[in-house]
């Protein structure tokens, strides 16, 4: 998946997929501080300040029957902005219709829908040193 080998590191197992590892070799890779987080306020105030936060969308939302990876690209009053890497045309995990497609690649979901329609279970954030975040611990619940 998207490049896990070009640190020639292994981050995919046959059990969970693709491990937080990525996301450490990435900001290792780039001199960026890192954590995780299970909290959506967490993330949504990181991706405020300035962060980059990928998500981890679980199976049963409207990304996918398994689970996937998106970036948090922007938030406002109504709508999260997300991009999807595999940039589709159509979801078929959208039965609701929640997920609104502006063009393949990015996607719109409005605030109110994301904690029922997105199912996601955590988020890496990646940050420059010295930036928003108090904690530079690899963990935050």
């Amino acid at each position: 998946a998207a490049g896990n080998n070009t640190l020639g590191q292994v981050t995919r197992n046959s059990n969970v997929g693709t491990s937080n590892a990525l996301g450490e070799n990435i900001a290792q890779a780039y001199g960026l501080h890192y954590c995780v987080t299970k909290r959506y306020d967490e993330a949504i105030g990181a991706l405020q300040s300035g962060a980059a936060v990928v998500a981890l969308a679980s199976k049963g939302g409207v990304f996918t029957n398994t689970g996937h990876y998106v970036v948090l690209a922007h938030v406002d009053a109504d709508y999260l902005y997300v991009l999807d890497p595999l940039c589709r045309e159509e979801y078929k995990t959208n039965n609701s219709r929640k997920l609104n497609i502006l063009q393949p690649g990015l996607v719109s979901l409005a605030n109110k829908d994301v904690a029922g329609a997105a199912k996601f279970s955590s988020f890496m954030i990646f940050h420059a040193r010295g930036a928003f975040l108090e904690s530079d611990s690899a963990n935050i619940e």
